[in-house]
């Protein structure tokens, strides 16, 4: 038979491992996570950049209004 002492030194071994582990596992989510956020960050810039070039390459059709009504001015004779 094992003695109870033996037993709970073992026991407390046993429990300090496990978590180790689980924190070394916690550790490489969190780096995980981090580098996705990075990665997300990165492409939110891109896609910002490319939605500020299409305004402003697409900006000269709200002049196109302003061109609509006067020439639907002179076309119907109103000044």
């Amino acid at each position: 038979m094992v003695p109870m002492v033996a037993f709970a030194a073992g026991g407390w071994w046993v429990g300090l491992c496990v978590a180790s582990v689980l924190i070394a596992v916690l550790a490489a989510l969190v780096v995980t996570v981090i580098t996705l956020v990075n990665r997300i960050e990165g492409q939110a810039a891109s896609i910002r950049d490319s939605l500020i070039a299409g305004g402003d390459s697409t900006r000269p059709l709200l002049d196109l209004v302003e061109s609509n009504f006067h020439l639907d001015a002179i076309l119907t004779g109103e000044r």
